[in-house]
């Protein structure tokens, strides 16, 4: 068997020539991988780092792109402050970092950056730095710390004051309080250093406990003082009437003061002992009372009772005696030892009488007599 021999055709070397030309400017479209049609990803926040009182350093992370095509290029923004419009400086960046010169000393600067590659990408989150000599934040807060024990001063028999020591980076400060050996508590929030505790019981002792706080939150609570409160004041009472005498049925003017040194309002009562007579009006502090009428000369005492806030009551006391009106005979027997006898008209003579009671004789020569 004869073999046969293939030939090579060579193309020559004018239409070899145009090939390469052709390929050369061949829309890249045409061989561009279909998921490459679409932005690359958006980079995370930059990275400012400052340099000086007028260059700031801006970094980022780049973003992945397609194997056999050029890197991936990146467009920065920026603006002085937290608002206001953004600045796109250059373009076309393809290594990060990027020194940003020319910058105002002591101002807060905000930067962007944005990858570009079939088409661009949303913009970045923001990073940002002051040039030097701007703000440096403070650093975090953190919760005061537990003030000591307060004092306590008993102002009177109602209230205490309750005083602490500042303590550093505070803010303010919360107290409570309860009565001692209790375990329900009081509080009362954002008061001073120095407090007074108002509308406690008389003679009652009280326990307190203060706290600091700021913004980071409160401390612990103190250690507990106690204190106890005053005895309530007495009143002032005084029944200025004087002992008297005063006639069965006859009325009197009462007299009497009385006086609170809390200034509270205060009640009356009058009551008599016997309880015999009248007052026109108990309640009052200075009534009018009128005698009964006893056969004999009697004492009556009479008291006024005034009563306070916190169950104060006082007392005073003044005695009357009461005396009956003189007597009248309801039958009087009279024996006239007078002689019968003529006397002229005008003309006095003397009567004598068995009874202890003075008459005088009255009439005329011829008509009857009689004795008064």
């Amino acid at each position: 068997m004869t073999a046969t021999k293939r030939k090579t055709r060579i193309l020559p070397l004018n239409i070899l020539i145009m090939i390469v030309i052709l390929a050369a400017v061949t829309p890249t479209f045409l061989h561009t991988p279909a998921h490459a049609q679409t932005p690359f990803d958006t980079p995370g926040a930059p990275t400012v780092t400052t340099i000086d009182h007028d260059s700031l350093s801006i970094s980022w992370t780049r973003v992945a792109g397609i194997p056999g095509y050029p890197p991936v290029l990146y467009n920065l923004s920026f603006r002085a402050g937290t608002s206001g419009d953004w600045i796109v400086t250059g373009a076309d960046f393809d290594t990060p970092p990027h020194v940003q010169n020319g910058l105002q000393p002591n101002t807060l600067y905000q930067w962007r950056v944005q990858s570009v590659g079939f088409g661009t990408s949303e913009w970045s989150g923001v990073g940002q730095a002051w040039t030097e000599g701007g703000f440096t934040p403070p650093p975090p807060p953190i919760r005061p710390p537990t003030p000591f024990t307060p004092s306590v001063t008993p102002l009177n028999h109602d209230s205490l004051q309750i005083s602490w020591s500042s303590v550093p980076g505070a803010t303010g400060y919360d107290l409570r309080w309860r009565r001692d050996g209790t375990s329900s508590w009081t509080d009362a929030y954002s008061v001073s250093a120095g407090h007074r505790i108002p509308d406690l019981q008389p003679e009652t002792r009280y326990e307190a406990q203060v706290r600091a706080k700021n913004i980071a939150g409160a401390s612990e609570w103190s250690g507990g003082t106690k204190g106890t409160t005053l005895p309530q004041p007495d009143l002032k009472v005084s029944v200025t009437t004087g002992a008297q005498d005063i006639a069965a049925g006859a009325s009197i003017a009462l007299a009497a003061t009385a006086s609170d040194p809390l200034e509270e309002k205060l009640s009356y009562n009058w009551t008599a002992s016997p309880a015999e007579g009248s007052f026109h009006n108990a309640t009052l502090l200075t009534p009018t009372w009128t005698a009964p009428a006893p056969s004999a000369d009697q004492p009556v005492t009479l008291t006024l009772t005034v009563s306070g806030t916190y169950n104060r009551i006082k007392s005073d006391t003044v005695v009357l005696t009461v005396v009956p009106l003189p007597g009248i005979p309801t039958a009087v027997s009279v024996s006239v030892t007078t002689l019968p006898q003529d006397i002229a008209g005008g003309t006095n003579i003397n009567l004598s009488e068995t009874v202890g009671i003075r008459v005088k004789f009255v009439g005329n020569v011829d008509g009857p007599l009689r004795l008064l």
